[in-house]
């Protein structure tokens, strides 16, 4: 029966052999557009990441010193309430310092403002 069949629809092997590769070659390109598009997404997030770490890297300090200076400590109460230079030097300019240290070290490793946007 088969020799029948196969006079009948002669299929030779390197045709079939063509057909399995190109729905191989087919069945990948899906795989391929959906690699790209996790990549892109992925990208965007590191992105976002960075920028968030970068925020918190900031406001780090500054809630370490506002706890540190909210607490009732007698030499801070004692000298910050009396002396108001004092005060502008270490409740507000340590903050400050603090802030524009960070800045300044993000912005000499290209962290702020170059490099790709989410």
């Amino acid at each position: 029966m088969d020799t029948l069949v196969d006079s009948f629809f002669p299929v030779p092997s390197a045709f079939n052999d063509s057909i399995g590769d190109l729905e191989g070659a087919i069945l990948k390109y899906p795989s391929g557009a959906m690699d790209t598009h996790l990549s892109m997404v992925s990208n965007r997030l590191n992105v976002v990441m960075k920028q968030l770490a970068i925020i918190a890297t900031i406001f780090l300090p500054l809630g370490f010193l506002t706890g540190f200076f909210g607490q009732s400590f007698a030499w801070p109460i004692a000298h910050l309430q009396t002396d108001f230079g004092h005060f502008l030097f270490l409740g507000i300019g340590s903050e400050l310092l603090a802030i524009v240290l960070l800045l300044i070290l993000f912005n000499r490793r290209g962290w702020l403002g170059s490099g790709p946007t989410a």
